[in-house]
């Protein structure tokens, strides 16, 4: 299979680095036309719904982070009340819950068994499928895709699947992951979010423009912002310094597969905590979180509108 860009269909593409998790090696690269970057070759469609159906949940402390993104992104929306809504990846619920409570009515697709079961005990109307499977039978007003796109085999299929159901007016609401932050472009693999099986697409503004302005859509609100990503730039960099030292330090001390057989049963062990712990960060990592309270000022000292580590879309048909 070729290797051409996903979004602008370019085929100058350079390679940017390699990483190993979850038993695998993914290969991520750069479009030199729109900036875009991803995983390539990609990993089947199987493997991932082995991944999100096994492996896949919301810890805790992760909960509080999510109200706050919807809350956020409901400033931007119109005609709540009105119209009905879809969520794709509605994940546990939770932006369902908090759309409900300003009057709108909407339902949810969602690939995980465990998760789709727990929003239905709510009371929700949710499709425990692939969207690319789901069978659309009416037009919604506005679509919600928090944290989505980057999931996806291709982000573009999504939206060549709703556009026939879009009505003039109709908007998208979304974030991504931002490969034009700070911390994809100093940290790279050693970068929280860059966790493929999970994260295969990381987003520039130019080329989530090139996407929507391809499928016909006008952008009317397009940044990049703090979102739920942990902590400060500080945080991150140290964060992401310590990933680094890890992976050298036990590749040298047990050897490639060794290390990597140690560490995914580490992520098996760790989700398990994780589900349970109502705390984001470990004993080291709170310590730091604190300490990086103090060079807040730098965060805004290199920040500009476009290299947070999450930009926000709202686009409209």
């Amino acid at each position: 299979m070729d290797n051409i860009c996903p979004i602008c269909n370019s085929d100058e593409i350079k390679f940017l680095f390699f990483k190993f998790d979850w038993n695998n090696k993914f290969d991520f690269h750069e479009c030199k036309a729109c900036h875009h970057k991803y995983v390539f070759p990609l990993p089947t469609s199987e493997e991932l719904n082995l991944f999100y159906n096994k492996d896949y949940f919301v810890p805790p402390h992760q909960i509080k982070k999510v109200i706050s993104k919807g809350e956020y992104a409901i400033k931007f929306c119109d005609n709540i009340e009105k119209g009905s809504f879809l969520e794709i990846g509605c994940s546990y619920g939770y932006f369902m819950d908090v759309f409900k409570g300003f009057g709108g009515e909407i339902e949810g697709v969602e690939i995980s068994e465990k998760a789709s079961e727990f929003s239905r005990e709510k009371g929700f109307e949710v499709h425990n499928l692939d969207f690319q499977n789901f069978h659309l039978s009416k037009n919604y007003n506005g679509y919600f895709m928090f944290d989505v796109l980057e999931h996806l085999l291709s982000p573009l299929d999504i939206l060549k699947k709703i556009d026939p159901f879009l009505t003039k007016g109709s908007q998208i609401t979304l974030t991504i992951p931002n490969g034009n932050s700070i911390e994809f472009r100093l940290l790279s693999k050693y970068w929280e979010w860059s966790s493929p099986p999970a994260h295969l697409h990381f987003f520039t503004v130019k080329s989530i423009r090139t996407l929507f302005e391809k499928m016909g859509y006008e952008i009317e609100e397009l940044h990049s912002y703090q979102g739920d990503a942990s902590g400060n730039l500080f945080f991150n960099l140290i964060d992401g310094t310590k990933r680094m030292i890890l992976f050298k330090l036990g590749f040298l001390i047990f050897g490639r597969e060794k290390f990597l057989k140690r560490k995914y049963e580490y992520n098996l062990k760790n989700k398990e905590i994780e589900q349970e712990n109502i705390s984001e960060f470990s004993f080291i990592n709170g310590l730091i979180h604190k300490v990086s309270y103090i060079f807040s000022p730098l965060n805004f000292l290199f920040r500009n509108k476009n290299n947070y580590p999450t930009l926000f879309v709202k686009a409209v048909k």
